[in-house]
């Protein structure tokens, strides 16, 4: 899932590190928002009803939100189980490839960026059907 794509890095830090910096905070940020987007503006939460609110770019404080403040708290807590859900599957996903992670992670600082081939000459190619 994106939100999984986007926890990657923060992830393989904690795995390889042992610890996280705020090299992953803008990932971190878009996670976040994405899955309150999916909550708030696409009406797909378990507990904000048949709902949908227009995204509000605008973060000037409580004056600026079009809904309660019972519904943004169960708002903030269903996004923030989607993070933690995503946040584990990704650590699960990529601690079962700790040798690979560990390989592209030093290719990485080798090089200071990395292409397709390299990450399919370590991971392979991706599994058929898979985006």
């Amino acid at each position: 899932s994106q939100l999984g794509v986007l926890l990657g890095g923060r992830v393989a830090e904690r795995l390889l590190m042992g610890d996280i910096s705020t090299g992953a905070l803008d990932d971190l940020q878009r996670a976040t928002k994405i899955a309150v987007d999916k909550i708030l503006a696409y009406g797909m939460g378990k507990n904000a009803g048949q709902l949908a609110f227009k995204p509000n770019e605008r973060n000037d404080g409580r004056a600026w939100m079009a809904y309660s403040e019972e519904l943004h708290s169960k708002v903030e807590a269903e996004a923030r189980d989607l993070v933690n859900k995503a946040y584990e599957h990704t650590l699960k996903t990529l601690g079962g490839k700790s040798a690979e992670l560990k390989k592209l992670a030093d290719l990485l600082l080798e090089r200071k960026e990395v292409a397709k081939s390299d990450i399919v000459a370590i991971l392979g190619e991706r599994p058929a059907g898979s985006k």
